[in-house]
C-alpha cells in the first residue's frame, strides 16, 4: 500500500466512525424500534393544517350541454294546459201555472207575489219548501210562475202541493186557503191559483164619511149610461162621460154627463167602490149632491120639462152597478132605481137638475140630498159598498149637467 493510498483509508474510517458516533448519541436521546413508523407532529393552533391534494381517480367529465347564462332565467318546467270543460245544462223539472183572485182590486207597484211549491206528508211536522218563486213589481193578475226542482228531492211515496202569497210594504193582502196538490200520486204539474184577501182584524168606526170635491180630477169615479137601445147610435144619443172644468163664472172641476134622451127614459150615472165598512153590516145612507146646472124652471120640452122631468137620485148598493143587456135590445141597470120620479129600493128620488137663479146660459151650482128620504144598504163580505148617484130623465131632448161635489155619511145599524 502506497501512502496515497493510506491517507484515503484514514479519511474514510474518520468519517465513518464520526458518523457513527451521532448515530449513537441520538439512538440513546430517542430510542426507536427498528419497524416504528415516523412520528407525525400535530399542528400549531394558530397554523391551519394543509389538506392534501387528493388526485382523482376517474377523468373529469366536460359538460355536454352549455352552461346557462347567471343573467338568463332559468326556465320552469311548464304543466300541460288542461282546456275547461263547458257545464252541461241539465233541464230541471218544474211546476207551473197562475196566481189571481176574484176581487176587483189592483195591485200597487210594491207587490210582491211568493209561490212555494212544498213537502207537505208529515201531518205532525212543518211543510219543507222544495222551491220557491218570488215575483217583485208583478203587475195585475193573473200572475204566471214556473218553480223548478231537482228529481232527487221528490219522493213517490209523499205528497206536494203549491201555495202562494201576495204582500205589499210587509202587509198580507192575499193568500191560497185551497190545497193544490201536485207531482205525485197522479197529480199535475200545472195549476192555476185562486187566493183569498185577507181582512185585516182592525177596530172598525160606526161612522163613515165620504168626500168628493172634483178640483183636479174625477177621485176614481166612473160614468155609465141604461134605459137605451144596446146598439144606440152615437150621433143620436151625443153621450159623453168625462171630467172637465166648470164652465165660466165657477171655479174647479167636475164630471160632466150630457145626453140625448131619444128612448123616453134615459139615466146617466156616476159610481164608485168604497172599502173599510164592517162585512156584511147594514148601513143608514145620507148623501148630499152637488150639480152644476143651467137649466131654469118652468120650461116646456119635449116628453116633459127639461128641467123638472130630469129627476135626480142618489144610493148605494152591495153590487157593482152594471148595465147589460135585458133581452129585449135595451141596457136595463142592474140597481133598483125606480122609475124617473118614483124611488127604488136601491136609490131615491131627491129633487130635479132645475136652478131658480139660472139666466141665460149661464151654470149655477145646485145642492140637493135625501134627508126626508131614508136609505139602507149592505156591506159585502169584505166590508165594501158601491156609492152611485145619477139623472133619471123623462125630457126627451138635450141634457148636459155637472157634479162638482158628492159627500155620503155612513152609520151602521146595530
Amino acid at each position: 500500500m502506497n501512502k496515497k493510498s493510506g491517507i484515503v483509508a484514514y479519511v474514510v474510517m474518520t468519517v465513518f466512525l464520526v458518523a457513527f458516533v451521532a448515530c449513537s448519541s441520538e439512538t440513546e436521546a430517542i430510542p426507536v424500534p427498528p419497524t416504528a413508523t415516523p412520528a407525525i407532529q400535530q399542528p400549531q393552533p394558530t397554523t391551519p393544517p394543509t389538506q392534501p391534494v387528493v388526485e382523482p381517480t376517474q377523468p373529469v367529465l366536460e359538460p355536454t350541454e352549455p352552461i346557462a347564462s347567471p343573467t338568463q332565467p332559468v326556465a320552469t318546467p311548464s304543466k300541460p294546459t288542461v282546456e275547461p270543460t263547458q257545464p252541461i245544462e241539465v233541464e230541471l223539472p218544474s211546476v207551473s201555472g197562475t196566481v189571481t183572485y176574484r176581487q176587483k182590486i189592483a195591485l200597487g207597484p210594491n207587490a210582491v207575489v211568493i209561490v212555494r211549491l212544498l213537502d207537505t206528508s208529515r201531518a205532525d211536522a212543518p211543510s219543507i219548501t222544495v222551491g220557491e218563486q218570488v215575483i217583485e213589481s208583478p203587475g195585475q193578475v193573473p200572475v204566471s210562475f214556473v218553480i223548478e226542482y231537482d228529481p232527487d228531492d221528490i219522493d213517490d211515496r209523499f205528497s206536494y202541493t203549491v201555495r202562494a202569497e201576495i204582500r205589499e210594504d210587509d202587509r198580507l193582502l192575499f193568500t191560497t186557503t185551497s190545497t193544490y196538490p201536485v207531482i205525485t200520486r197522479d197529480n199535475p204539474n200545472k195549476v192555476d191559483l185562486v187566493l183569498e184577501q185577507v181582512v185585516l182584524q182592525v177596530p172598525i168606526p160606526d161612522e163613515l164619511f165620504f168626500e168628493y170635491t172634483f178640483v183636479t180630477d174625477a177621485e176614481g169615479w166612473t160614468t155609465g149610461f141604461a134605459d137605451l137601445p144596446v146598439n144606440w147610435p152615437p150621433e143620436l144619443y151625443e153621450l159623453e162621460g168625462e171630467y172637465r172644468q166648470l164652465p165660466t163664472g165657477l171655479v174647479g172641476g167636475g164630471i160632466y154627463l150630457p145626453g140625448h134622451n131619444r128612448s123616453d127614459d134615459l139615466f146617466m150615472y156616476v159610481k164608485k167602490q168604497v172599502s173599510g165598512l164592517a162585512p156584511e153590516a147594514e148601513y143608514r145612507i145620507e148623501f148630499s149632491l152637488d150639480l152644476a146646472t143651467n137649466v131654469p124652471g118652468g120650461l116646456m120640452g119635449i116628453g116633459g120639462s127639461p128641467g123638472e122631468s130630469v129627476y135626480v137620485k142618489g144610493g148605494a148598493t152591495t153590487s157593482e152597478p152594471v148595465a147589460s143587456d135585458d133581452g129585449k135590445g135595451l141596457l136595463v141597470l142592474n140597481v133598483d132605481k125606480g122609475f124617473q120620479s118614483n124611488s127604488g129600493d136601491e136609490m131615491v128620488a131627491i129633487g130635479n137638475v132645475t136652478h131658480p137663479e139660472v139666466a141665460a146660459e149661464e151654470f149655477k151650482i145646485k145642492t140637493l140630498d135625501n134627508g126626508f128620504s131614508p136609505l139602507t144598504a149592505v156591506a159585502d163580505k169584505n166590508g165594501q159598498l158601491w156609492l152611485i148617484a145619477g139623472t133619471d130623465s123623462g125630457f126627451e131632448g138635450l141634457t148636459g149637467f155637472y157634479f162638482t161635489g158628492i159627500r155620503f155619511h155612513l152609520t151602521i145599524i146595530e
